[in-house]
């Protein structure tokens, strides 16, 4: 039993620390799995950013490609605009070219007409006309003078009127040439600036594209090193999984064994049950035989001494006071005898308990393991406290798997009794001295009981016998 007992704690600490094993086996597995999930994430992560970098990266370039044919238009326009500026620049070298003719011209006709002036002071009132004509700002002014000095300019009013017309020309010439010059400085300065606007427009998102660039790099590295890492859980959980199965495999493996293991001690126990069945029965048996022939034995002495006497009678009829003694001794043996084979009543033993009587002693079906066996005792069924039968000494006060919580009293003369499936704590122990009627503990259904109700036998040297025949 404590054999058993020891391997069945043995099996429950190796069991628990298994289970310690594949319950650590599977919090290793939860923690890859979470800590996956996290790199699966920051993975995702790493690529949404690598797509939106990618996608930068393109509209950039889709921007730089765009600014370049702005460029390059510009370019064309620039190079059209220095044609047109060198064509101007002809121009205006062609114009300058007629100031100068015009200024040859005009200085001439002023040569000229100083000349006429100072004939005119020759052979007239020279300081009235000097002085009109010296007083001028400017030559348009002295033309207008002029107008007034009939006398004076009446020969000469083509060459003033030539002077005038080249002077306005060449005034309208100048305006023209500023004019133009302004407007293709102009021009030049604003083609310069939206082509150095464009260039550094395009250089900046150059720039950026290389920031894009490193950045998508930078991001490659880091989704290259989760994917490594991701690797590496992927392998650890591979063998924490390979693990998880070899310990459920052999959990598996120990439990089938433990189970057959069990069966056995199930079927060792069974058949130690019905040898003792067996055992208890031809016990009973031999003890039924041994009480008929003793029941036989008697009557045949019995009828013995009765033809003995009955012949005696028939011999003298009237017997001797020897005869007489002899016979009632005969009579007084046989019924000695007779009182010896007959069962004690209960004026020697009293009622364990109350309650019905719900199974009798002899053969039945088992309720619980179903196989048909020695019932070696009277099942009371009911409740409240089992006594003492009768009084003697305590031998055991225990729990076995099948009476349950149990006690064995020894009355002497090869007679003891057993209460069976009491509750636990028991009122008696092993070694005391109990009186007829003393309480030894409460009815219950511990060990092999279906229910409620005391198991009561008696054992005469150590063979189970009716206990109806000892009590009511």
């Amino acid at each position: 039993m404590i054999s058993a007992q020891f391997a069945l704690s043995t099996q429950v600490i190796f069991a628990e620390e298994t289970s310690d094993r594949l319950e650590e086996l599977r919090q290793k597995q939860n923690e890859l799995e979470s800590e996956s999930s996290a790199i699966e994430s920051n993975i995702q992560g790493s690529k949404d950013q690598m797509n939106s970098l990618s996608e930068e990266k393109a509209n950039l370039q889709s921007e730089i490609s765009t600014i370049q044919s702005s460029v390059d238009q510009l370019i064309q326009e620039i190079n059209q605009s220095e044609i047109e500026i060198q064509e101007k620049e002809e121009e205006i070298n062609r114009l300058n070219e007629q100031i100068e003719t015009l200024k040859d011209n005009i200085e001439k006709r002023t040569e000229k007409i100083e000349d006429q002036a100072r004939a005119v002071q020759q052979s007239g009132d020279a300081n009235s006309f000097i002085n009109v004509l010296l007083s001028s700002e400017n030559f348009a002014d002295l033309v207008d003078r002029a107008k007034f000095i009939s006398e004076i300019v009446s020969s000469n009013q083509s060459i003033i009127s030539d002077q005038k017309k080249d002077q306005e020309a060449l005034e309208e010439t100048e305006a023209q040439v500023a004019l133009e010059q302004e407007a293709l400085e102009e021009t030049k300065q604003g083609l310069e600036v939206s082509r150095n606007n464009l260039v550094n427009q395009r250089l900046a998102l150059e720039t950026r594209v290389t920031q894009v660039q490193e950045e998508y790099n930078l991001n490659e590295q880091d989704l290259n090193s989760l994917l490594s890492q991701k690797d590496e859980i992927a392998a650890k959980t591979n063998d924490i999984n390979n693990q998880v199965q070899a310990e459920q495999e052999r959990l598996e493996q120990e439990r089938i064994e433990r189970e057959r293991r069990e069966r056995e001690e199930a079927e060792r126990i069974r058949k130690e049950e019905e040898a003792r069945a067996a055992r208890e029965a031809e016990a009973a048996r031999q003890a039924e035989q041994e009480a008929q022939a003793q029941k036989e034995r008697e009557a045949q002495t019995k009828a013995e001494s009765e033809r003995n006497v009955q012949s005696e009678q028939s011999q003298n009829s009237q017997p001797s006071q020897q005869s007489k003694s002899t016979v009632s001794q005969t009579q007084t043996v046989s019924q000695s005898k007779a009182a010896s084979a007959a069962p004690v009543q209960s004026g020697g033993w009293a009622r364990p308990a109350n309650g019905y009587i719900s199974s009798r002693f002899g053969y039945r079906t088992h309720p619980i393991f179903k196989t048909r066996r020695l019932h070696a005792g009277v099942d009371y069924a009911g409740s409240g406290t089992i006594r003492a039968a009768k009084a003697g000494t305590v031998v055991s006060a225990s729990y076995s798997g099948g009476l349950g919580y149990h006690v064995r009293i020894n009355h002497g003369n090869g007679l003891t009794s057993v209460y069976g499936h009491m509750q636990p704590g028991l009122h008696v122990a092993p070694g005391q001295s109990v009186s007829q009627g003393q309480s030894l503990g409460i009815m219950g259904s511990t060990g092999a009981s279906t229910g409620v109700h005391l198991h009561f036998e008696i054992h005469k040297n150590g063979v189970p016998v009716n206990p109806l025949s000892y009590v009511n």
